[in-house]
């Protein structure tokens, strides 16, 4: 097959949807096949792929705005190339794509529509405007868990098409590191020389870590955990500088550490130096960060909403993400009984072990298979058929 990929993701910042891309390319170039991979980005994106591979990028005045190169330039491009599928990973195809390519396309979450206060407005526009044409151009789709299928039959309604849900895999450079190279690297590091709970992702406001600054407080004040420290690692996101006000109000500003982006070593370092793992998401797609923190050996609490149950499964202690007092009180539990947290850190090792990117990457092949050689009209039965995988 050829097969086109939006790889713009790969040339942003590290975030859900370029950990999604580079897993499965990375799979697909792992798998044995005859395929040719067109990497289609506005700007250079980072693959070291073989020979398989074939970059596409951008050029010109277009290319400076990602969005509208897709629309334009990149259809030029995929129809020189002769495409037999096209696949959007980015929620969004290219709507001038002729009938002839046969197009995939994942749908991660629905934010826009259940959250759109939580993201900013020029992102808000785009997937308003792109999102739901593109559903209904694709002659496929793909999602991460059962709970995001649900929402785009609900909310999105794409009338006799395929849903797929495909788990993702593990990042692979996730790697568990002993607690004393770990606690090293963390007093030399961000000069943290205890106890820590640990929040990882991009710091905006769909992840709650509003909330989760009001539960440490608490944890400190009412159950005298007054020397364990709050780390929070991920990338600045939108309207990250409101929570500075916030430490600042709640007075925790000389124990709560933002380290801002790390690189993949410096993250299984910090992973693995932590006590507990607190993700108090307010929605998620799937959520890498909670199995993360499982392939490090850490106990995780996480977010009672969204996909996070379907993903962390029975190895992790679910809250209300709005509840700071029982988030509070579940981290003083868990620091308060080591045997709880090794039994909860054991079943999370089991459990992060059961996704993987090359049965993802397998899966997503067969639906790219599947949807380049099915005719138009068997695409698109009377009904609305759904799959799990």
């Amino acid at each position: 097959m050829r097969i086109g990929i939006d790889a713009r993701a790969l040339s942003g910042p590290h975030c859900g949807i370029s950990i999604y891309t580079r897993g499965l390319l990375s799979a697909f170039k792992r798998l044995p096949d005859d395929n040719v991979y067109y990497l289609y980005s506005h700007r250079p994106a980072e693959f070291d792929g073989d020979e398989r591979f074939v970059a596409r990028t951008g050029s010109g005045m277009l290319a400076r705005k990602g969005n509208l190169w897709v629309q334009t330039r990149l259809v030029d491009a995929a129809m020189d190339d002769r495409l037999n599928v096209f696949f959007g990973p980015l929620q969004i195809l290219p709507l001038r794509l002729p009938g002839k390519i046969r197009t995939v396309l994942a749908i991660h979450d629905l934010v826009h529509m259940t959250f759109p206060w939580s993201m900013s407005l020029a992102n808000y526009l785009v997937l308003r405007m792109l999102l739901p044409p593109s559903a209904a151009k694709a002659d496929a789709l793909i999602t991460g868990s059962s709970f995001i299928r649900e929402q785009i039959r609900t909310r999105l309604k794409p009338s006799g098409k395929e849903i797929h849900v495909v788990y993702h895999g593990l990042p692979g450079n996730i790697k568990r590191k002993t607690k004393e190279e770990a606690l090293g690297f963390m007093s030399q590091a961000y000069n943290v020389n205890g106890p820590y709970v640990l929040f990882v992702g991009v710091v905006e406001p769909r992840k709650n870590v509003k909330t989760l600054l009001q539960a440490f407080k608490l944890l400190r004040e009412k159950h005298g955990w007054n020397k364990v420290k709050l780390v929070i690692a991920g990338t600045p996101g939108w309207r990250t500088r409101r929570l500075d006000s916030e430490v600042q109000r709640l007075r925790v500003s000389g124990d709560v550490v933002f380290t801002g982006s790390v690189s993949g070593r410096d993250l299984n370092l910090i992973y693995s130096g932590a006590d507990v793992f607190v993700f108090p998401s307010l929605y998620e797609g799937f959520g890498f960060p909670p199995l993360e923190a499982m392939a490090t050996g850490v106990p995780v609490i996480c977010s009672d909403s969204s996909s996070l149950p379907e993903i962390a499964g029975n190895a992790a202690v679910m809250v209300p993400p709005r509840d700071p007092e029982w988030m509070a009180s579940q981290m003083s539990r868990l620091l308060g009984n080591r045997r709880l947290g090794a039994e909860l850190a054991a079943r999370g090792e089991v459990q992060a072990g059961g996704f993987s990117w090359d049965r993802a990457a397998r899966r997503t092949l067969e639906i790219f298979r599947e949807t380049a050689s099915l005719p138009r009209k068997a695409l698109r039965p009377a009904g609305n058929p759904q799959s799990i995988d």
